[in-house]
């Protein structure tokens, strides 16, 4: 009897579980920050994708105001259309939201973490129309960049889907004569990556006669890849012949799980003229003799130039302060008939000078006074 009543009790009591699944379900009072890695490691130079998604129980009447993301090591774009509007159910209701797209390429091997993701929101409360606006904040957002292992011995480390290379030569490298050029222009194609990743490619080696004039580099980026041009122009100052080889490079296809290279054709070199002379041996210990004491004296002329340089100053200093000095530039102002600068010119001559003042001497007082009235006249 008392196992029947106890049975009835069970079957007559509420099941707790749909209140604690409402409970559950209740959405929350604010705007919701989700966060998305995909995936959370990758190669340098690979993509990684982080979207962030940003939800309201109503709609926004502003955009939100999203973080510009920078880290060092890390190239973090937003690609062509990368933000769109979305829907969600949240708590059994639906909830509308714009979803942001960032594409995150870590440049070198290592872990990285981006710091706290804050968004600002503007929404309008769905009961009483009130425009409110809020600052979301996600979790800091972590990945890591690895190399392969079947990339450990790729150096300097590439990684792509595709890459090819395209050496252009414009002028007739094999029939050169002196004052001739040559411009060799090297386009190296990547998809699937970044040009910043590509290293610099042509380098040529030095040709004795061949005088070489690389440019700067050109970078340029695409939705899935980008372009490194270099050049360089090739003047030929006198006979020359080599051959300039083949340029190679190695990259990782994370597709295959395997690398793959991509390769020019060698570029041969002739010019006609009178070759460059070649030293003997002995001729090229004896230059190099001749320009390491050259340096030697330099050297030592610049030594002692810094050293005598006191000595000098001193020099100056105590002839400027001479009783020659100072007649010297009475002198210059007499024969100059600089009157304004005479008497300063006098009184300085007479101060050093080691007999007595020369000023009291009758003779040159009645002169400065006949000067005196030649300039201002009588009075």
């Amino acid at each position: 009897m008392i196992r029947i009543l106890a049975l009835l009790l069970v079957l007559l009591l509420p099941d707790p579980a749909p209140a604690q699944e409402a409970a559950a379900e209740a959405p929350p009072d604010g705007p919701i920050l989700r966060q998305e890695l995909d995936p959370a490691e990758g190669a340098p130079g690979q993509v990684l994708t982080l979207r962030l998604t940003v939800l309201v129980p109503s709609y926004m009447p502003e955009p939100p105001v999203w973080p510009a993301l920078q880290t060092p090591d890390l190239k973090i774009t937003l690609p062509e259309r990368g933000s769109g509007p979305v829907s969600e159910r949240v708590g059994g209701e639906t909830w509308s939201g714009i979803s942001r797209r960032y594409e995150i390429t870590p440049l070198h091997p290592g872990a990285y973490a981006l710091p706290p993701i804050s968004v600002g929101v503007t929404w309008a409360d769905g009961e009483s129309g009130e425009i409110r606006k809020a600052t979301v904040t996600g979790d800091p957002v972590r990945l890591t960049g690895v190399v392969p292992e079947a990339a450990a011995g790729l150096d300097p480390f590439l990684a792509a889907e595709a890459l090819t290379l395209d050496l252009q030569v414009e002028g007739t490298p094999e029939e050169m004569t002196q004052g001739d050029s040559v411009t060799l222009t090297l386009t190296a194609t990547i998809e699937g990556g970044t040009p910043m990743m590509i290293p610099a490619l042509l380098q040529v080696p030095g040709i004795p006669g061949i005088a070489a004039y690389p440019d700067e580099p050109r970078l340029s980026e695409t939705a899935d890849g980008g372009t490194r041009v270099e050049s360089v122009t090739l003047v030929a100052e006198a006979g020359a012949k080599a051959d300039i080889p083949a340029i190679k490079v190695d990259w990782y296809d994370p597709a295959s799980d395997s690398i793959r290279s991509a390769a020019t054709e060698p570029v041969t070199i002739r010019a006609e003229g009178p070759r460059l002379p070649r030293l003997s041996p002995q001729q090229r210990r004896w230059a190099v003799t001749a320009g390491l004491a050259g340096l030697g004296l330099l050297g030592g002329g610049a030594l002692a130039w810094r050293r005598l340089r006191p000595l000098r100053q001193r020099r100056a200093e105590a002839r400027r302060a001479s009783e020659a000095f100072a007649w010297a530039a009475l002198q210059d102002a007499l024969r100059k008939r600089d009157t304004a600068r005479l008497h300063p010119a006098l009184d300085l001559w007479a101060a050093r000078c080691p007999a007595a003042d020369p000023r009291r001497d009758p003779r040159l007082a009645g002169a400065l006074a006949a000067i005196g009235r030649a300039r201002y006249g009588p009075g």
